[in-house]
């Protein structure tokens, strides 16, 4: 009987914020609008439609919307 493999990587200690559907100039633009002491505490991350969290493997796109609601809107 072959051997299990194990799973890849280490478990999440702490939730990481999700992607952003931005391009490069948003980006920029962002960053050097922010105050060079600003200090950036951990919040939640929710879809404006449903309401479901939304962490770093799933991306965030404009309008706060989950790849899910995402979808719906754009089909």
């Amino acid at each position: 009987m072959p051997r299990r493999k194990k799973e890849r990587g280490r478990p999440l200690e702490r939730k990481y914020p999700p992607r952003i559907d931005a391009t490069p100039e948003q980006l920029v633009q962002a960053m050097f609008n922010t105050p060079p002491d600003t200090v950036f505490e951990e919040r939640e991350y929710k879809c404006s439609d449903c309401g479901r969290e939304v962490y770093y493997p799933e991306t965030l796109y404009a309008g706060d919307r989950c790849s899910e609601c995402h979808s719906v809107v754009t089909a």
